[in-house]
């Protein structure tokens, strides 16, 4: 991800309801890998720089747009290993579990016993795993199964999950899935919004922001 800092850093996220809790650890650039076979990622009109994790990709494919219920999704995608996971016992109130990603939000396996937690997975394909609190509902992560097991194994992470002081440094860097968008979400993202929709501060619609 190109515009993080290249400084380590350090961003956090969680739920709704903050049962679930997660720390993300980035390390610095040159400990950051490449991704193999990746176009240069543009920082201007006129610079780029070598694609490495994390990337940050606004997702415009059906099942994504389907399961969180807004118009795209937007993914933190990393190593499984960069990040851990506090989460709260749904049977012990009070215990907080200290998990892997593998354990937190991995795929269920008949060899691996899960901690109850607000923890639900939902398998949309046989493909990977997806995650939400069942308390409150936040959609949280996707993870293949493609690479389990392997130091190539990856999560993607839901970018509105992330703390606001995190989210501040999570900016995208990319589109995926472009084929599968809808057009005027398109046109909305890349060109804006032409200027006239109305801009309110709440749900106070007798008012509008000015530019």
């Amino acid at each position: 991800m190109s515009f993080l800092p290249k400084e380590a850093v350090t961003l956090t996220g969680g739920c709704y309801c903050e049962a679930i809790r997660y720390t993300i650890r980035v390390p610095i650039w040159e400990n950051r890998p490449p991704v193999p076979g990746a176009l240069d990622t543009p920082i201007s009109a006129t610079e780029t720089v070598q694609t490495r994790i994390p990337i940050i990709d606004i997702d415009h494919c059906n099942n994504c747009r389907k399961t969180s219920g807004a118009l795209v999704q937007c993914w933190f995608i990393c190593p499984v290993g960069w990040i851990e996971w506090d989460i709260l016992s749904k049977e012990s109130p009070g215990e907080i579990f200290h998990l892997s990603t593998i354990e937190a939000v991995g795929p269920s396996s008949d060899n691996l016993t899960s901690p109850s937690t607000f923890v639900t997975r939902f398998n949309a394909s046989d493909r990977g795993t997806r995650t939400f609190c069942s308390r409150c509902g936040t959609t949280l992560t996707y993870i293949s199964h493609q690479r389990i097991g392997t130091p190539e194994a990856i999560v993607d992470v839901t970018v509105g999950s992330l703390d606001r002081q995190s989210l501040n440094l999570a900016k995208p860097d990319r589109h995926a899935w472009w084929t599968y968008g809808v057009d005027w979400i398109q046109n909305l993202l890349t060109k804006g919004d032409g200027g006239f929709l109305l801009k309110h501060a709440n749900s106070d619609m007798s008012k509008t922001i000015e530019a």
